[in-house]
């Protein structure tokens, strides 16, 4: 084979005797080779004959992780069975990530989009470098010490395998795999794999991917409510009908079997009717009202149908306004419109003495 840089190349050869197997090289690689400088006598040209042959930067790297990996299976920390569903339903998520740039607007704006009454708590980490893996292990600690949380993210942008390096940490993986709640890994792009993707109970390529897939769709729920209330519907009147069968077919055994009172007993057969089919269609009743008030409660969280009034949702930094207090002069802002997002940088703020005149 040959060995060669921007401006040079030898011939180099390599005996079975000194080649451990170890390491399969492919066109392209770099590698560290080391040897002595030999002549082929039939060709009178220099060779290095190599004695040793090993990869640089990512090829040292790549077998640290598939080491790593090979031992982390090997323990079963990997195991399907270990893995833990997603909740349906979540009502608190917690994200795992570095608090500025875009991969935490992406999940906070897909968050926001999909199921806007689900509670958010960010977990500021280093992603990157040398403190990495020490700031992670002390947000998964934040993490056991949040109440209430359902389900987490993990989740960085793409980047080299060195970039990405502090997810291969194998006291991560194990933090990981004894973290108190689902753990979705969003590391790096869809083709990036490391040891957090394996360990977690869910995998996603993309952090907008992550929130998908710990959210409902809130469209989804709305349209699963109305068939929910549809088939219970349904169940009450197939009910009330059977119950009407069942009187009837009481009434006609009564009558054929009773030959005094007959009269008395239709009666209380009738008065029993009554009195069962009130209290069914009240438990009708109070079950629409429960429908419709999980449908209200969802609509009062519907951001298009406000702005489709003619209202507008202005935020920063992806948080809802709700007074001048938040504002400085200099900040950028979205307003969102039915038909698109217009971003905007303050002037100067001023208030007003009664806001009740708006």
């Amino acid at each position: 084979f040959s060995l060669k840089d921007e401006g040079a190349q030898i011939t180099c050869v390599q005996f079975a005797s000194s080649f451990s197997g170890r390491f399969a090289f492919r066109e392209g690689e770099q590698v560290r080779a080391t040897g002595s400088l030999t002549v082929y006598p039939p060709r009178g040209t220099y060779q290095l004959q190599v004695r040793s042959l090993k990869p640089l930067g990512a090829g040292d790297l790549y077998q640290q992780f598939l080491a790593l990996k090979e031992k982390l299976a090997l323990e079963g920390i990997f195991d399907t069975d270990h893995k833990r569903p997603l909740p349906h339903m979540p009502r608190h998520l917690a994200v795992i990530t570095s608090p500025t740039g875009a991969v935490i607007q992406d999940i906070l704006h897909t968050l926001q989009r999909r199921y806007p009454a689900l509670r958010v708590s960010v977990i500021p980490a280093q992603v990157q470098g040398p403190g990495a893996v020490p700031s992670l292990l002390q947000a998964f600690e934040a993490l056991d010490r949040l109440p209430g949380v359902d389900v987490a993210i993990l989740a960085r942008g793409g980047g080299s395998m060195e970039d990405l390096w502090c997810f291969n940490d194998e006291g991560l993986a194990y933090t990981i795999y004894q973290a108190p709640v689902p753990v979705i890994s969003a590391v790096g792009h869809e083709t990036d794999f490391t040891i957090a993707d394996f360990v977690a109970d869910v995998r996603a390529p993309t952090p907008t991917a992550a929130a998908e897939l710990a959210t409902p769709e809130r469209d989804q729920l709305l349209m699963r409510l109305q068939e929910y209330g549809e088939t219970l519907r349904h169940l009450f009147l197939r009910r009330l009908r059977d119950e009407h069968q069942y009187l009837d077919d009481m009434t006609e055994r009564m009558t054929w079997a009773l030959s005094q009172p007959v009269q008395k007993a239709r009666l209380q057969l009738g008065r029993l009717r009554s009195d069962i089919y009130a209290v069914m269609s009240r438990r009708l009743h109070r079950e629409k009202l429960d429908l419709q008030e999980m449908r209200l409660d969802l609509q009062q969280h519907d951001v298009r149908g406000m702005l489709a009034q003619g209202y507008s949702l202005t935020l920063r930094q992806g948080r809802r306004l709700r007074s001048i207090q938040q504002l400085k002069a200099g900040d950028t802002l979205e307003t969102l419109l039915p038909d698109g997002t217009v971003h905007s940088t303050v002037g100067r703020v001023e208030g007003v003495e009664d806001p009740s005149t708006f």
